[in-house]
C-alpha cells in the first residue's frame, strides 16, 4: 500500500464535514453509506490520536 499524505486535523475535520455531506443525500445506497460511515469512523479515530498527542505534549510543557 503506497503511503498516505498525513492529514493535519484541520484537513481531517475538512473531510468529516464532505463525508457528512454525502452521507445526507438522498441519493445515496445503504452500502455506499456504511463505507462512508466507516471511513468516518477512522477518521475520528486518527483525529483522536492526534489530539491525544497534542494533550500529551502540552502536559510535558507545562511540567518543565
Amino acid at each position: 500500500m503506497a503511503n498516505k499524505k498525513e492529514l493535519s486535523i484541520e484537513d481531517i475535520y475538512d473531510k468529516l464535514d464532505g463525508l457528512i455531506e454525502q452521507m445526507d443525500s438522498d441519493d445515496i445506497s445503504l452500502e455506499d453509506s456504511f463505507k462512508l460511515y466507516n471511513e468516518g469512523l477512522l477518521l475520528v479515530k486518527e483525529c483522536n490520536e492526534k489530539i491525544e498527542k497534542v494533550e500529551k505534549d502540552i502536559e510535558v510543557l507545562e511540567n518543565e
